[in-house]
């Protein structure tokens, strides 16, 4: 059986194979998600993050978020982030839209499966 009541995170690499209720994605920022590290390695690297996050929407069968900050503080410093290239990827296609206007708005499921098949259309799998 399942204990409903505990929290499990895990890296995208460790999340392949397994589904969840729900899922929160964190740190969908440039930078992170891309990595600076795939941004400097080229196509294949970025192909390859972009694979990640795919495996991690797709891990989510009742509810997805994905959060980014606006800003991070490191060595004292505070900076601006910004939102993954991945999500302006599929910007239009409306995933996004209702939590613009209220961040407590969860995606519907229309929305999220409209997002998932862009991203396979995006990626050639459709």
């Amino acid at each position: 059986p399942v204990d409903r009541s505990r929290l499990a995170l895990m890296t995208l690499h460790g999340a392949k194979g397994l589904e969840f209720d729900h899922v929160f994605l964190v740190g969908v920022e440039e930078d992170l998600l891309p990595h600076r590290r795939s941004l400097a390695e080229g196509d294949a690297s970025l192909d390859e993050e972009r694979r990640l996050l795919y495996v991690g929407i797709t891990r989510a069968r009742r509810g997805l978020t994905l959060v980014r900050a606006r800003t991070r503080t490191a060595h004292g410093r505070s900076r601006p982030r910004e939102p993954s290239r991945f999500l302006r990827e599929v910007a239009g296609r409306g995933l996004f839209e209702a939590a613009r206007h209220n961040p407590h708005t969860q995606p519907s499921a229309e929305q999220v499966e409209g997002y998932l098949e862009a991203y396979r259309r995006l990626r050639g799998q459709s």
